[in-house]
């Protein structure tokens, strides 16, 4: 609907949301291909992604126009986690570790926050992917736990 309201009809489209209190609250859209990982986490859960339609459509048009009204078939379900840590300082280090990288839905991920440095405001990232969506959510769930309980060690500084 956010597509149709911005009269973008042709090509690729990107949407990001984020949940605050429960609510889907609209953060950015724009017409252009999904960022970063999402192309080839796209293909993972529906075995489609926009990069694979949009050269479909320049190089094979027939075939792109024959599929449009193909249905996308959801396969698995994911979440790109920011990590966040809950005080700003510097990081002395990640004592949960490997609690974070022991989840049952964890696909890949990285902790980009190095000891010794200010944690910047996205200390990392883990993209959590499984058939079954109630178990992404409660490995979300735990990351967001993890987080509020040690996963990162800072030392404030005053």
């Amino acid at each position: 609907r956010v597509l149709d309201a911005l009269e973008i009809r042709y090509g690729p489209a990107h949407c990001e949301l984020m949940w605050v209190k429960g609510e889907p609250i609209l953060v950015e859209v724009a017409a252009r291909l999904n960022g970063g990982v999402n192309c080839w986490i796209n293909r993972l859960c529906s075995g489609l992604c926009q990069l694979d339609l949009t050269v479909e459509a320049y190089t094979d048009p027939g075939r792109f126009l024959a599929g449009l009204g193909r249905r996308y078939r959801l396969e698995k379900h994911v979440i790109n986690v920011f990590l966040k840590s809950p005080a700003s300082g510097v990081l002395k280090a990640v004592p949960r570790l490997a609690e974070l990288e022991a989840l049952t839905t964890r696909y890949d991920g990285r902790v980009s926050a190095r000891p010794g440095r200010p944690v910047p405001r996205v200390a990392g990232i883990v993209t959590l992917l499984h058939e079954d969506r109630t178990l992404v959510e409660a490995d979300l769930e735990r990351i967001h736990e993890l987080e509020a309980n040690g996963l990162f060690e800072v030392e404030t500084v005053r």
